[in-house]
């Protein structure tokens, strides 16, 4: 369920409102039941598509990945607008099939809605808009060291200096190497620890919202969600070892 849908349709015409509960209900049908969920993950991949799942929201992205994820959205929404004024529909291909029948009107409609996603982007991410990143953060090899902070130079360049953490930037990246190495680098790992928080959306409380929604049917509205610890097992992203919990118990052979 997208459970912000409802606060999005304020904000926009009746046309596209119903383009938008369209997208809710067929998104609701396919999570909503197991065998849907699996004939979509099936069509997709006959279709060879990148994905292969309803990806709503991502649960693992740093404060540098969101920011550059939110900086990206913005502009290309400023192309979208620009290229609709010009009646180009490279990015809407569904609109291109219908380009006869499109008005004026319509684009300007269009357009507005553009403008006033991104204004409301632009005021709900604002802070992350303006983080500023170091460039020795993503690309601690190939950055200058005396064009850094005099304080953190020579640690920078300790850092340059190591094959161990260069082994791990070449094989991993930016983000492992600082996950496995930054602590042995102080004054780097101060700067750096808190960009690599994941970004704190309401992914986990509306994925809770919803697990207990499907959980608590009427078949079964005597289940104690909480005490049960039947809530927990569907959102921890820990895999069971099946077989060494059942080699932990001995088999009752009567059964």
């Amino acid at each position: 369920m997208l459970h912000r849908h409802n606060l999005v349709a304020k904000n926009i015409s009746p046309s596209l409102h119903q383009s938008l509960n369209i997208a809710v209900r067929a998104i609701n049908k396919i999570k909503g039941h197991a065998l849907n969920d699996r004939i979509f993950r099936q069509l997709c991949g006959e279709n060879d598509e990148a994905f292969q799942r309803l990806l709503l929201q991502g649960d693992a992205l740093t404060l540098v990945h969101s920011k550059a994820t939110i900086c990206s959205f913005l502009a290309k929404l400023e192309l979208y607008r620009h290229n609709l004024s010009k009646r180009q529909f490279n990015n809407f291909p569904q609109l291109a099939k219908v380009v006869d029948e499109l008005t004026d009107n319509h684009l300007l409609r269009y357009a507005d809605h553009l403008r006033a996603v991104k204004a409301d982007m632009e005021i709900r991410f604002r802070d992350l808009e303006q983080l500023e990143v170091p460039e020795w953060v993503t690309e601690p090899f190939q950055t200058n060291a005396s064009r850094s902070e005099a304080e953190i130079q020579e640690t920078l360049i300790d850092l340059q200096n190591d094959e161990e953490a260069k082994a791990t930037f070449r094989a991993c990246g930016w983000r492992v190497l600082w996950a496995m190495h930054g602590q042995r680098f102080p004054l780097l790992w101060k700067r750096i620890c808190f960009l690599l928080l994941a970004f704190p959306t309401s992914y986990l409380v509306e994925q809770g919202f919803s697990q207990a929604l499907h959980m608590q049917t009427k078949y079964r509205s005597r289940l104690n969600l909480v005490t049960s610890g039947a809530l927990r097992l569907k959102l921890t992203s820990l895999c069971p070892d099946v077989k060494k919990l059942a080699a932990s118990h001995q088999a009752q052979g009567s059964h």
